[in-house]
């Protein structure tokens, strides 16, 4: 890689490596909001009356979290 240096390419392969698992992690999200998709579930209150958050809303997140944390085990421990 002519014009690079060591610097720049370990930048690109973070910000790779990034965007997979944020892909991996939306895809995940995606997958648990497609489950609860014109169906039933709970609906309660995060803060307040008019702050509203459903089951599918937490498996969501939970897919989200569970999947970065699943893919940079390491980093974060």
């Amino acid at each position: 890689m002519t014009g690079f240096n060591n610097q720049t390419i370990k930048h690109h392969y973070l910000c790779s490596m990034l965007k997979t698992t944020l892909l991996h992690a939306v895809q995940a999200g995606a997958a648990q909001l497609q489950h609860f998709f014109n169906g039933k579930f709970k609906i309660s209150n995060k803060e307040g009356v008019n702050n509203l958050v459903t089951e599918a809303d937490h498996a969501s997140e939970k897919a989200i979290i569970d999947t970065i944390r699943k893919e940079y085990l390491d980093i974060l421990s």
